[in-house]
């Protein structure tokens, strides 16, 4: 957010210096230049632009000066916020109290078996058989490519959680603190959920509607009221059928909850996509996030770890860490 701020108000103090010495100095210029526009250019947006200025005219050497003057003050509100933004973020870093971010990274792009020989697996290898795949296809032999193609059987994703742990635990002992895993495949939990929180809607609607069905209950099955005529008897049914429907969605959502906790909790013994690695000091995690962890250098990719107000938590339908 101090990235963003600090940038719109860069560019509104070059906004305003180019609006303002561009009429007071350059548009004078170009409006006294003595020029002669021809009948059909003879338009007053430009009386006021270079196109009026006459040809060899020392009033030229007005437009190079303002460039120059423009990019360098332009290159010194720059710096100047550049410094302001890193004074931010190094306040920041360095804060008392500093959050779990700092002390975590994200690991990506982690190998598809837990085992050293990968070569069959890795982005490399897939790269070089898609290249000469696409080769084959240029000197003609389009349809063995795409037989070959369709024929290769890739090695599946089976890294685990407790993969990763002993890949950081080798290579950092006795600093790493906890180890979150990200599943390779959780299409059907995400369809879960989806279901989940529409059911929940309903059930909020069927709710709201059971208080008010309620209350006229109350006043139409009350001890002293007479004998129900046929439009209160229409509308005491309509008042059970609203009562079943919010038993029936509270039934149902308290049903899918616990097959949501039960699914989740099977996600994460899946094969593993991701994951954030928290070390017990900020050193470690700077150190983690700068290096690489492996020979080929699109496996193992780890960066700083995403600050908690950086990431939409109602998309990941969790709470923050």
């Amino acid at each position: 957010m101090c990235v963003v701020l600090k940038l719109q108000k860069f560019i509104m103090k070059v906004s305003a210096l180019f609006a303002f010495f561009g009429w007071a100095v350059i548009v004078p210029i170009n409006l006294t230049g003595g020029g002669v526009l021809p009948p059909a250019s003879n338009q007053w947006y430009n009386k006021l632009s270079m196109s009026k200025v006459q040809e060899e005219s020392h009033r030229f050497w007005a437009h190079l000066v303002m460039c120059y003057l423009f990019t360098l003050v332009s290159f010194k509100l720059l710096l100047d916020a550049t410094k302001r933004v890193m004074e931010a973020r190094v306040k920041h870093v360095l804060r008392e109290n500093p959050g779990i971010e700092a002390y975590s990274v994200m690991v990506t792009d982690m190998p598809l078996q837990p085992t050293s020989v990968v070569n069959e697996g890795s982005s490399s290898a897939r790269f070089s058989l898609r290249t000469s795949v696409a080769q084959s296809a240029m000197l003609g032999n389009a349809a063995a490519a795409s037989t070959a193609l369709k024929n290769t059987v890739f090695p599946k994703h089976s890294i685990r959680k407790e993969d990763v742990e002993d890949f950081f635990n080798k290579e950092y002992p006795g600093e790493v603190h906890t180890i979150s895993s990200v599943p390779a495949d959780v299409a059907d939990v995400q369809a879960l959920w989806i279901r989940y929180n529409k059911n929940v809607e309903k059930l909020k609607r069927a709710k709201l509607d059971y208080e008010i069905g309620d209350g006229q209950g109350a006043i139409l099955f009350k001890k002293d009221a007479p004998k129900l005529d046929p439009s209160q008897k229409r509308q005491a049914a309509k008042l059970e059928h609203i009562k079943d429907r919010f038993e029936h969605y509270k039934l149902k959502t308290i049903q899918m909850k616990k097959d949501l906790v039960e699914l989740q909790t099977e996600a994460l013994q899946r094969p593993v996509a991701a994951a954030v690695v928290t070390f017990r000091t900020m050193r470690t995690a700077a150190t983690a996030g700068q290096v690489l962890h492996t020979q080929d250098g699109t496996l193992w990719l780890v960066a700083p770890a995403l600050e908690p107000g950086a990431i939409y938590w109602e998309n990941m339908g969790i709470r923050k860490w």
